[in-house]
């Protein structure tokens, strides 16, 4: 899907209006961006080769399926659920999580940050990710020392002398 950008030429052709194309996964293409950036969106999946049909949240084959589904949502909500209301909000600051009808949460693992190759703005926004200031830093590695706090990974001054 090119959704973004004045123009571009795929696989030697031009588009100047937002396109989607379907192309083989085998072939080779070269894709070449107009005068300004451009955004894509590259899927791959297999035809299914039925019908489908979509409505609201669903997606089935027939009509007469969306239907239906439509009917068990509105007996069932699509079995227990664990939230007071349909549509809960958790605080962004809560980050990514899952909750499960039982009340167990799995959480994501923490990844390891390379905090010496990050840029100045990425040191910034890691701090103020992990709730603290950098407004005192003057230096880089003022940052990456913040950085290095924010993360767990601080050292004493008094080892490096």
């Amino acid at each position: 899907y090119f959704f973004k950008g004045a123009s571009m030429t795929i696989a030697g052709r031009n588009f100047s209006r937002h396109i989607c194309l379907e192309v083989k996964a085998e072939d080779s293409i070269e894709m070449v961006a107009g005068s300004v950036e451009v955004e894509l969106l590259v899927l791959q999946g297999v035809p299914i080769d039925q019908p489908v049909v979509q409505h609201g949240p669903f997606v089935m084959n027939t009509r007469n399926e969306i239907m239906q589904a439509f009917q068990d949502y509105q007996a069932t909500q699509f079995g227990s659920w664990p939230h007071a209301d349909d549509d809960p909000v958790h605080p962004r600051e809560r980050g990514r999580f899952a909750q499960y009808a039982d009340g167990h949460e799995d959480l994501p693992e923490e990844v390891p940050v390379d905090i010496g190759s990050m840029s100045v703005k990425e040191l910034k926004a890691f701090i103020t990710a992990k709730g603290l200031t950098h407004g005192d830093c003057v230096e880089k590695s003022d940052l990456q020392a913040r950085a290095a706090e924010a993360q767990g990974d601080a050292q004493c001054a008094a080892e490096d002398g």
